[in-house]
């Protein structure tokens, strides 16, 4: 039995993109048995993973679970105690910003699970800046040693993977593969195939329903919202209202 968890602690890397590619990809396997896989979605604010999944039981049984608090990751613990007789996997989508919490209850939450017979496998999506890098190190040195193996994954949508140059010359990257950490590219999507992979974009009718309801346009402008002007961002910088005052 096994925990995958899809991480990165950021927002707009990837992670939910990989874990729906992953789910996907394991549900088109001959010997995949979706009555075995739970899907948990740990974003409060964007569940695109839920989203995706919930109402296909053909990929698994889809869920919204809150990690916020230290009792939310022990609440985790005794319902996969509670289910170990029923053989699940369970794949988790954790969002952005989480590391803060996981850093105290991570370590904790891998002996445990390890106890209870699960090994957990964690991938991170990274983009090309610093922070990618540095959210990594500390999640390494948290609960780098409960997880039996972890994927660093580029997501290509930022680049090619040869553009990765903190990433591919950073002393950690040496140590995480020293350690036999696994790297793997994420190949760039179109936009068009991720709005129907993570889905739920406001068409033009629901942005129109939403300005008019607020009374941010009348409704004789509602027609006419294609009609604007795209402004240089030095003419910007030029509004007396956006004027930096040096003092």
């Amino acid at each position: 039995m096994s925990i995958v968890i899809s991480h990165g602690d950021k927002g707009g890397v990837g992670k939910s993109l990989l874990t729906c590619a992953a789910i996907d990809y394991h549900a088109n396997q001959k010997e995949f048995d979706s009555s075995k896989l739970v899907i948990l979605d740990a974003d409060p604010r964007n569940a695109d993973v839920f989203r995706m999944f919930d109402g296909y039981p053909q990929y698994g049984k889809a869920e919204r679970i809150s990690l916020a608090s230290k009792e939310d990751w022990m609440k985790f613990i005794d319902r996969i105690q509670d289910e170990k007789g029923n053989g699940y996997d369970y794949m988790l989508s954790l969002p952005a910003g989480i590391g803060g919490i996981l850093s105290k209850e991570g370590a904790k939450f891998g002996d445990l699970v390890g106890q209870l017979g699960h090994e957990i496998t964690m991938f991170w999506t990274i983009d090309r800046m610093p922070d990618s890098i540095n959210l990594l190190k500390r999640a390494l040195f948290d609960i780098g040693g409960k997880v039996k193996q972890t994927i660093v994954v580029k997501n290509l949508f930022f680049g090619e993977a040869d553009s990765f140059s903190r990433w591919d010359k950073s002393y950690l990257r040496k140590l995480f593969l020293y350690q036999n950490g696994i790297e793997a590219n994420l190949p760039e999507l179109h936009e068009w195939v991720i709005d129907q992979v993570i889905g739920d974009q406001l068409g033009e009718d629901d942005v129109k329903k939403i300005l008019l309801e607020r009374r941010l346009i009348e409704s004789s402008k509602a027609e006419n919202l294609e009609k604007h002007r795209t402004v240089p961002f030095s003419e910007l910088l030029k509004r007396p209202d956006l004027r930096l005052t040096l003092r």
